[in-house]
């Protein structure tokens, strides 16, 4: 696991590297896309163990901040959906020239996946994209941070003050509100990677939607619906290791 910066001068990314650490190594690398701002710290340790059990099947592995997030370079009222995009693909340049292959794969959880497809739409070339938990509709994504964050104050013997550009504690500019209640995955065409698969805890009518709409568009979408409740693991469906376990199989399955 190699810690690093990459990327220019003046947009410096920050992402650890994990090489291949069982009996074989796959020609094939995989990207780790970090969902959002207000979900970062909730979902790392997941992402991180998700990295380095692709390690251990033989993959080259990076997971990365966006710019003005996590380790990272750039203040954390500098973040942008367009941009973010743009480092999806600066990572995945600098995995490639880590661990001399050209055949991509990549995993985005919730925003990250969001970003993933927008980067395949816009011309990186990915063998699979694996869409976890992925964020469908921003005005939807949003109105279920903004629960989060009134249940975490509902116990509170004073309200707190909120900023009306805060979200959870962390910024969130006009911009890039405005950026992420734009988001509309279901309404435009399906990434062109060379397989989809959409990995859930649970059956959401968004994916559905999603599944439906790139079906009609001529994508197949592989559902990989691995029920866990979160009294399973104690941190949510969206740190399920049975489907992290799933996404590693499907990775594995597809490099044979």
């Amino acid at each position: 696991m190699r810690p690093q910066f990459f990327g220019s001068a003046a947009r410096q990314l920050f992402g650890v590297h994990h090489e291949p650490a069982g009996e074989r190594t796959r020609d094939r690398g995989v990207l780790v896309c970090y969902p959002g701002p207000q979900e970062y710290m909730r979902t790392h340790w997941a992402l991180r163990k998700l990295a380095a059990s692709l390690a251990r099947e033989g993959f080259h592995v990076l997971r990365f901040d966006y710019y003005a997030t996590g380790d990272s370079a750039g203040d954390s009222r500098e973040g942008s959906l367009a941009a973010w995009v743009d480092d999806v693909k600066t990572a995945a340049e600098e995995l490639r020239d880590l661990a001399g292959v050209r055949r991509l794969s990549a995993v985005g959880l919730r925003l990250g996946a969001t970003l993933a497809a927008r980067a395949a739409a816009s011309g990186l070339a990915l063998e699979d994209l694996v869409m976890w938990e992925p964020v469908v509709s921003g005005a939807r994504y949003l109105a279920e941070l903004h629960a989060v964050q009134e249940a975490r104050h509902a116990d509170l013997v004073w309200d707190p003050v909120v900023g009306a550009d805060e979200l959870l504690g962390l910024p969130l500019p006009k911009a890039l509100r405005a950026e992420t209640l734009a988001i509309d995955l279901a309404g435009g065409p399906p990434p062109p990677a060379g397989r989809l698969v959409l990995a859930a805890s649970s059956e959401r009518p968004d994916h559905a939607l999603l599944r439906a709409r790139f079906a009609a568009a001529g994508a197949d979408v592989e559902h990989l619906l691995v029920p866990e409740s979160a009294a399973d693991n104690g941190e949510g469906v969206m740190l399920s290791s049975r489907v992290q376990a799933a996404i590693v199989a499907a990775l594995c399955g597809s490099a044979a």
